[in-house]
């Protein structure tokens, strides 16, 4: 029995061998290509194509397309950096540039196709950052805070031209405005508070899941059309939460304690499903051509006040305001609103065109039998 046995390891260890030699018979030839040897090491430029930019370096202006980066803190207290050509993208990669004289970053004159990105720019006597004749550029993850301290009119945090993109970005503690914004803007993710003048300001385009908080001026102001959607403006000092230019539409956003009206859209536009509470104006105030649907608005002076014609207001709620729904204008079209603890639920002027209004706010226990389907109704 040993005797077998040995010999089965020994046909194993064989086996084993045989096909070693027979994996180094199939290996690739040892011997070096002709030729002289050429190095396989990349060099500096391709490691990190970018341009550093330092101390030493400002004040700075970038004339040429490229990209470029801040390799460190910096403070001077000169001019910043200047940028005058397109296709030129600056990464402040994490690092904060204060200053200084004049603005932190300007872009010169018509210039597209700008990337300023992931940084903080603080403490500069103008802007912040001021590209307002730029186009079709992008301002992502910055950090725009106490700039314009000389305190002249019209300085902000961040200015952008037309057609740009501004997300992730928040304007803290400037002393004019946190955001100015032009026409046709993408704006999303984005904080202003503590700013002097309006939060965020634009000519016209998108604001989406923004907060504007403790402003001095309205939180989220839009000249033009706009849509302004999930967006939270709270404790403007002396303006409004929202104003929404004419066209606008303002979707899923609360406007609350603010010093002057909630949200305000002027001709043609809508709010819809919005909470307006415990404003020092109006919860929400319409113009002309308006929907107002679908919207919650408490302990404001009133809840929904409307100065002007063809408005459609449905499916509100309004309670524990001085007037629920109220307004001097005509023409409006008033259906399916609830109200309650209102010191005067419904102030309508004639002229409008009203659904019946039941008043169950005596009556505990009311099981509704009304089939009227235009009906309004206090409730407590």
């Amino acid at each position: 029995m040993v005797p077998k046995r040995i010999n089965t390891v020994c046909a194993i260890a064989c086996l084993g061998a045989i096909l070693g030699l027979d994996s180094l018979s199939l290996a690739g030839s040892l011997d070096p290509p002709a030729g002289p040897v050429a190095p396989t090491m990349k060099t500096l430029a391709e490691v990190e194509p970018r341009t550093a930019i330092r101390a030493a370096d400002l004040p700075l202006i970038i004339s040429s397309p490229g990209s470029y980066y801040l390799a460190e803190n910096i403070t001077t207290a000169g001019n910043g950096i200047s940028i005058s050509s397109n296709d030129v993208t600056l990464d402040l990669m994490g690092f904060t540039l204060s200053g200084g004289t004049g603005t932190g970053i300007m872009v010169f004159n018509l210039q597209e196709n700008i990337t300023i990105r992931n940084g903080t720019v603080r403490g500069w006597p103008q802007h912040g950052i001021f590209a307002g004749s730029t186009s079709k550029s992008r301002f992502e993850n910055l950090t725009l805070m106490n700039n314009g301290t000389d305190a002249a009119a019209g300085h902000r945090g961040l200015g952008t031209g037309e057609g740009c993109v501004v997300s992730n970005c928040t304007a803290a503690g400037n002393v004019g405005r946190g955001f100015w914004l032009g026409y046709a803007n993408i704006v999303t993710g984005c904080t202003a508070i503590g700013n002097g003048g309006h939060g965020i300001y634009l000519g016209s385009g998108t604001v989406k899941e923004c907060t504007a908080r403790n402003n001095n001026g309205t939180g989220i102001y839009s000249v033009f059309t706009s849509t302004i959607e999930g967006c939270a403006a709270s404790g403007s000092t002396a303006a409004d939460g929202i104003y929404a230019g004419n066209g606008s539409v303002v979707n899923n956003c609360t406007a609350e304690t603010n010093a002057g009206h909630g949200i305000v859209i002027s001709i043609g536009g809508g709010v819809h499903h919005c909470v307006c509470r415990a404003n020092g104006g109006d919860g929400i105030q319409a113009g002309f051509n308006a929907i107002i649907l679908g919207n919650s608005c408490n302990d404001n002076a009133t809840g929904i006040n409307v100065s002007g014609r063809r408005t459609r207001i449905e499916g509100n709620s309004v309670q524990q305001n001085v007037t629920g729904i109220g307004g001097t204008g005509f023409y409006n079209f008033i259906i399916k609103n609830s109200a309650a603890r209102n010191d005067t639920d419904y102030d309508i002027a004639l002229n409008n065109k009203v659904g019946e209004i039941f008043d169950y706010s005596a009556t505990p226990n009311v099981i509704i039998t009304s089939s009227n389907p235009w009906a309004n109704f206090v409730f407590e």
